[in-house]
């Protein structure tokens, strides 16, 4: 029997000060069947989050940020992506409305994926439930009081092995990196690790052996090897994940959101959108990265838009489908 954490940071929001409105919602999601955390706060404030059933291969993929007009994720002086919430400062619920969303979002998965980036600019976070109520609902749905951390580095050079994550015995990890990446964690990693891989192609891996090595070396952190080089493979990442039990998966880290976007592997978006511009070279989504083309690029269809009751004109939340492989007009 699950219990809730005891030494993790919390935000309490009560029910009557974050409550949401549902501004738009399409007939697609009738369709989705899947309520992985509900409760009577989850319902008053929010509704019903439902998703469509994981594939059989892969989990079912979605990323959830924080984001501006101009699409920034943080500002360039003050890196904290939750600043742009509370310091929104038309939104009348201090940003508790929009941040008790975001952690929903992060409630309804078994797995969460971090870059090693967002560990260096906050070197204090986990991905955990700041709200005990969330908490508590993902207990009564038969879940882990908190997600898997899934910490991606590719060659393990980027990655901060005192962050506040390591040191967090109730938060649940695992590292996937590359086989030059597994080379660093092996000599630098300071918690009890071990290998599982390397697999450099979806034939290397055998499930057997695969359920044999995590039942024996349960409480330690698994370091998931996969690619080649420098390089990870998300596609064999995925399988395994998926043959773990993880149903829905949300990333966290742009880098690797827009690795996905462009590799036809992201389902779902969740852009909860702070009605604020920063502008210049603060950080967005696929800063720095190879942009799709004016003839090929991902497409999404909104599923839902939802506010705050307490101020509706300020802060929404985007739910949208990810459509790849569109090519021109039909």
């Amino acid at each position: 029997m699950y219990q809730l954490t005891k030494d993790l940071f919390r935000i309490p929001m009560k029910a009557e000060e974050v409550l949401c409105s549902t501004v738009y919602e399409s007939e697609a999601l009738k369709e989705f069947t899947e309520e992985p955390v509900k409760s009577p706060k989850i319902e008053e404030v929010y509704g019903h989050l439902k998703f469509p059933k994981a594939p059989t291969d892969r989990p079912y993929v979605y990323a959830s940020f924080i984001t501006t007009i101009d699409g920034k994720i943080a500002f360039q002086d003050a890196r904290d992506s939750a600043l742009l919430q509370t310091n929104n400062f038309l939104d009348k619920t201090g940003g508790n409305a929009p941040f008790f969303v975001f952690m929903l979002q992060r409630a309804a998965a078994d797995a969460v994926i971090c870059g090693a980036g967002t560990m260096r600019e906050e070197p204090n976070m986990t991905v955990h439930l700041y709200d005990v109520d969330l908490e508590q609902a993902r207990i009564d749905n038969g879940l882990p009081p908190v997600p898997l951390n899934i910490i991606s580095t590719l060659d393990g050079t980027d990655l901060l092995f005192d962050h506040t994550i390591f040191k967090k015995d109730e938060v649940p990890k695992m590292i996937n990196t590359s086989p030059v990446g597994w080379e660093v964690v092996r000599e630098k990693c300071q918690n009890p690790i071990f290998l599982v891989g390397p697999y450099h192609t979806m034939e290397d891996v055998d499930f057997v052996k695969l359920d044999r090595l995590l039942e024996e070396n349960k409480g330690t952190i698994p370091v998931v090897v996969t690619g080649e080089g420098a390089q990870t493979d998300s596609n064999i990442l995925f399988r395994i994940l998926r043959h773990m039990g993880i149903e829905r998966l949300l990333i966290e880290t742009p880098v690797y959101t827009h690795h996905l976007m462009m590799n036809g592997l992201m389902d779902e978006l969740f852009l909860n959108y702070a009605c604020i511009y920063v502008g210049g070279g603060a950080m967005s989504i696929g800063l720095h990265s190879k942009s799709c083309t004016s003839t090929d690029h991902p497409h999404t269809k909104m599923l839902s838009i939802v506010n705050a009751k307490a101020s509706p004109d300020h802060w929404f939340c985007f739910r949208e489908a990810v459509i790849h492989g569109v090519k021109g007009r039909e």
